[in-house]
């Protein structure tokens, strides 16, 4: 099971889509989202992006995305190709896409 925090709308994206229940959400704000925060030293007053936690490692923003996407059926698994642009590039794609 892998774990995700999340502060906006990707969560009902998510669970739409894990038919297999591979994802635990968590909102930043309940008792675990905290615990996990709390854990990785992440400040518990300023979120602004969805982490993926597995294995007792974070990832964040496209990186974390991109692990979400490997775990789902197709076509979003297809997704996962993109996590071989340049860091800044999926950084920016991610910033663009997050907002909305």
């Amino acid at each position: 099971m892998a774990f995700v925090m999340l502060c906006n709308s990707c969560g009902t994206f998510i669970i739409k889509h894990d038919i297999d229940k591979m994802f635990k959400l968590y909102t930043v704000q309940s008792k675990e989202g905290t615990e996990i925060l709390n854990y990785f030293n992440m400040p518990l007053d300023y979120f602004e992006t969805i982490d993926f936690v597995q294995d007792g490692l974070i990832y964040k923003k496209n990186e974390a995305m991109f692990k979400i996407f490997s775990f789902l059926p197709v076509p979003w698994k297809c997704l996962d190709i993109f996590k071989f642009l340049p860091i800044k590039l999926s950084d920016w794609c991610y910033g663009k896409t997050a907002i909305n």
